[in-house]
């Protein structure tokens, strides 16, 4: 007991700590594993960047590394393809082993060539040289190898949330390998931390390659085949101009931020140089400020980074490093320059050290941090290969020609100043380029302005056309890009789609924006503005709606501004509201004065209120009748007049009126009268604002709403619109309810759920499908799947045409194959739980093309986008094979053994529950037509299924087996609620009649 109270308590704590970093369960060992993969690579990686640099900049001096900028260009891309070319061609383990043993063993060769450098010089400065650029081939494999691993092992949704964890490696690399340098450097000396360097980069390699092991599912044997072009093939669109003129800026932000990065570098190692001639001494700076740097890089992205992105917003955040880069430069030339008693050589020295400071500071914690939504608004088709352009063409490019740039600008410096003196030429090269920093970082300063006026621009028609959560952009930029929508010449439709996104994202606060632009919009959008302020009315916007009065407006709109002035103000006397009533003004107005009597007017007042709302609901005109319903729904009072007119207004000849009294009776919560808005779902008419007021009911509806879902009687659209009420109410509860009823369901219910759950916004039903089932959850999903579709491949062997001949025996044939593509259908919907929506669907159409190419296509896509342990059974089974090889390929899931026809038809009705109700009447068919027996449990569940062409099936079923048995039964089912099968009792009863049948021995087989 004890034990078991310590083990509960130690799950205890684990879940805390997880829930702490915003991890579920079953992702915890993978992230800690390839966290402690990464942090042992990273502390390699950097002991190795730190003892690399000393050597470089003492042997060459910081005017040699424009070449390595070069040269790193063009071996970066063909590293690219390098890796590239080993995923397609080995798997994945592999591909870690070697690329590990990469990493790992040139490095024992620069060692011994550093060693031998004392028989040759020149064979050291070709060491030292080519280690410089091997650490850079160091880094892009490193990138590499963890970028591929990560998203082998994770999905795309639990990525968002480990990666950051796992980046973390990197901060705590720094710290750990900054810290234990100068130690080292004095123990072992500097040559020798190359030794260690490789060390660490094979136990970085070897944790991945227990990792691979570790989680096979997720790291085949087989290649890894690229299949972006192949899936972006059926998704692909035209670029328009306003993605084109963000995407310009987007390439002008990251091309900026690269050339400046390698500027400061260049600035920062030049000045180590000349302050550091003694190697070890650089060696030793440089882990210190490594350690230190890493220390503040972990607290600014454990408690600043995400919070500054947060309330100062995306741009703000993302000119923070080029603001803080050109104040810092310019401040170091004003101090330079400007006459202090400070000597010139130190403050260029720690103005370049500061400078390096904030911009790896901020580069690997805001910068790094809004990357993820520069890319957001761009649609999700385009995304990845835009990504990959900007990281993979344009940064190394960049590289190549700052570095053939700096080259030039260094070599024109020792020209024009060969005739001073070197110490002094230096510090002017050094002032020059701590000027080009300021300038450049101005510059990046600009670009992020202009990527800013696109990217709301762009990000307002994501949002129109539905492709994007806004959880996941900057909501101040949003709310920017509608003003500037409604203040310029945009289309009436565009102003209108801002009003609808702002009613989304931000209705408390709506009035801010639409209170003062009422009177410049057409008397459609003010209509639009009003319903949105009306919500939230507030006196601070009384100044704007009166002016709008004042204008005369539409009369709707009229109504909306007079119901809003009084809303806004409680204490205002309702008297002077009476003359509104009079029959001679419009019925908008009349209503909108009639509701606001009835709710704050004095007795005599109401008593008037009353008698011009009866009249309205009473009148023969539609519209009357409608805005007296309208009038009825926004009083607090006159519950007895509600009942009295309700009753009759629900069998109204009109639809409208229907429809906006089921409106009514949401927004005054009418509990007596809430069956009525489940019984608006049955009918067309009615079904869309019966649903619509459900939703306004919110958790107060999920009880009516849960009841009705559950119960299988009702028709299958009947309860997808109780599901479907359900997931655009959208909260915890409602999430909840639709999770719970998913594991209970199964067949045609099971696929419409999981249609609801995965068309909810933002992921969320994703979201709670996974904490609530977690990933081995919804991988249980799917095996019960395939154990139902092992079952029937069992049953089309046995009951094929050779052996069971006839039409019944046809159309159960018939109904297993269309049973089968269910299956599959839900397997689909099951996988994009946890991949991809486009990849899983570019699977889906190349599946069901009747070309083999198209077919193999999408196994393949499969193959390299799931992850599940039952993968190659599920490939294998959706290959379109014989029935007998595949399901010979799920032996080791389904043990088939062959049976009888009759035998395997009872196996069937066993599985009852599971069956498609076509299916299930299929079966007793062909048992009636072959004489064969079923378990009376079979029979008498079937007389009961809530499909009635099933209960058919098994009243004929019984004439035939057992005439006694379904004599006896009639009587129960004489009041079925379907008139067929009534029908058919009422020829029973009367064929038994005239037949005057015996009692006789029951026929129905009975089974324990």
């Amino acid at each position: 007991m004890k034990q078991l109270k310590s083990n509960k308590e130690r799950d205890d704590w684990t879940k805390k700590l997880l829930n702490v970093v915003n991890l579920r369960p079953e992702e915890g060992e993978r992230t800690l594993l390839m966290l402690i993969a990464y942090t042992i690579t990273s502390v390699g990686l950097l002991w190795l960047e730190q003892s690399t640099i000393a050597l470089f900049l003492q042997r060459f001096g910081a005017e040699g590394l424009p070449v390595i900028y070069i040269a790193s260009s063009l071996m970066g891309s063909g590293l690219g393809i390098l890796y590239s070319w080993l995923q397609n061609n080995f798997p994945l383990k592999r591909v870690f082993l070697v690329v590990a043993l990469l990493m790992a063993a040139p490095l024992i060769v620069f060692r011994v060539g550093l060693e031998l450098g004392a028989i040759n010089g020149f064979l050291v400065l070709a060491t030292i040289f080519v280690l410089r650029l091997w650490l850079d081939a160091e880094e892009i494999l490193n990138d590499l190898n963890s970028q591929v691993a990560a998203n082998q092992l994770f999905n795309i949704r639990e990525i968002k949330r480990t990666y950051p964890i796992i980046s973390s490696g990197l901060l705590i690399g720094d710290v750990i390998s900054g810290f234990s340098l100068p130690v080292l450097v004095y123990l072992i000396g500097l040559e020798n931390v190359l030794i260690l360097a490789s060390v660490g980069l094979l136990g970085g390699g070897f944790t991945l390659l227990y990792l691979a092991n570790r989680y096979k599912q997720a790291f085949p044997d087989t290649p890894v085949r690229e299949i972006d072009e192949l899936e972006s093939a059926y998704t692909s669109k035209r670029m328009s101009g306003t993605l084109r003129r963000y995407i310009i800026p987007l390439f002008a932000f990251f091309i900026l931020g690269e050339l400046l990065y390698l500027v400061v570098e260049f600035q920062y190692l030049g000045e180590l140089e000349r302050v550091y001639p003694n190697t070890e001494d650089m060696a030793g700076f440089l882990g210190l400020y490594s350690g230190i740097v890493g220390i503040c890089e972990l607290a600014t992205q454990w408690f600043v980074s995400s919070r500054a992105v947060e309330r100062l917003g995306v741009f703000v955040a993302a000119m923070f490093l080029p603001v803080s880069l050109s104040v810092l430069g310019f401040c170091t030339i004003l101090f330079n320059v400007g006459g202090l008693n400070l000597d010139s050589a130190k403050i260029l020295f720690f103005g370049t050290v500061t400078i390096r400071f904030f911009d790896e500071l901020l580069r690997y914690t805001l910068i790094a941090g809004i990357e993820p939504f520069l890319f957001q608004p761009l649609p999700a088709e385009i995304r990845s290969s835009i990504q990959t352009q900007v990281q993979g063409i344009a940064e190394p490019l960049t590289t190549g020609l700052t570095g053939l740039g700096i080259f030039c600008g260094v070599w024109i410096f020792g020209k024009v100043l060969s005739h001073l003196d070197a110490e002094v030429a230096r510090q002017i090269q050094g002032g020059a380029f701590v000027i080009a920093i300021a300038v450049f970082s101005v510059v990046w300063a600009l670009s992020a302005l202009l990527l800013r006026q696109s990217y709301i621009t762009l990000l307002v028609q994501s949002a129109e056309q539905g492709r994007l959560g806004f959880g996941s952009v900057d909501l101040k930029a949003f709310k920017r890009a509608i003003i500037e929508s409604l203040d310029g010449k945009t289309t009436e439709d565009d102003k209108r789609s801002c009003i609808q996104l702002l009613e989304r994202i931000d209705l408390p606060n709506a009035g801010e924006i639409l209170a003062p632009r009422l009177a410049k919009l057409s008397p459609d959008l003010q209509r639009y503005s009003m319903v949105a302020m009306i919500e939230y009315p507030n006196a601070i916007y009384l100044k704007d709606v009166r002016s709008l009065i004042q204008t005369r407006p539409d009369l709707e709109v009229l109504a909306l501004s007079l119901r809003y002035v009084w809303l806004s103000q409680p204490q205002l006397d309702t008297h002077t509201l009476k003359p509104y009533l009079n029959q001679r003004v419009d019925p908008m107005v009349r209503g909108t004065a009639t509701g606001l009597i009835l709710n704050r007017g004095s007795e005599d007042d109401r008593q008037a209120a009353i008698a011009t709302l009866e009249k309205m609901l009473t009148s023969e005109k539609e519209r009357e009748r409608i805005i007296g319903v309208q009038a009825l729904q926004s009083t607090d009072r006159d519950d007895n007049l509600t009942h009295s007119y309700l009753p009759q207004l629900l069998q109204d000849d009109s639809a409208r009126v229907r429809c906006t009294l089921l409106n009514a009776i949401a927004k005054k919560h009418l509990e007596a009268y809430y069956p009525s808005l489940l019984k608006g779902l049955y009918y067309r008419s009615t079904r869309e604002a019966a649903k619509k007021s459900l939703i306004v009911l919110r958790d107060e509806a999920l009880p009516l709403l849960a009841i009705l879902a559950e119960d299988v009687r009702k028709p299958d659209y009947i309860r997808l619109q109780a599901w479907s009420a359900m997931s655009e109410i959208g909260s915890d509860l409602a999430l909840k309810t639709l999770v719970e009823q998913l594991l209970t369901s199964w067949g045609t219910s099971r696929r419409n759920l999981l249609r609801v759950i995965l068309k909810i916004p933002g992921e969320r039903g994703i979201e709670t499908v996974l904490d609530r089932l977690g990933r081995s959850g919804v991988e249980e999903l799917m095996q019960q799947e395939l154990l139902l579709l092992g079952q029937i491949f069992a049953a089309e062997m046995d009951l094929n045409s050779e052996v069971v001949a006839g039409r019944e025996a046809d159309l159960l044939r018939s109904a297993l194959v269309g049973l089968q593509s269910d299956i599959t259908d839900r397997c689909f919907l099951i996988m994009k739980l946890l991949y991809p929506f486009s990849s899983i669907q570019a699977a889906i159409l190349n599946l069901d093309s009747d070309s083999e190419v198209s077919v193999a296509l999408g196994l393949e896509i499969l193959d390299n986008t799931v992850d599940l342990p039952q993968k190659q059974i599920l490939l294998r089974v959706l290959e379109k094979r014989p029935t007998a090889d595949r399901l010979a390929d799920m032996e080791e899931m389904v043990s088939y053994q062959p049976m009888n026809p009759s035998d395997r038809l009872r196996r069937l009705l066993d599985l009852r529950h599971f069956l498609s109700d076509w299916t299930l009447a299929c079966c007793f068919h062909l048992a009636r037509d072959r004489r064969w027996g079923v378990t009376r449990e079979s029979a008498l569940v079937g007389l009961r299924h809530p499909s009635s062409f099933v209960r058919e099936a098994v009243l004929t079923y019984l004439k035939v087996a057992s005439p006694r048995t379904c004599y006896e039964l009639l009587s129960i089912l004489k009041d079925d609620p379907d008139p067929l099968v009534a029908a058919q009792v009422d020829s029973l009863k009367n064929e038994f009649v005239e037949r005057k049948v015996q009692h006789k021995p029951l026929q129905v087989r009975t089974q324990t």
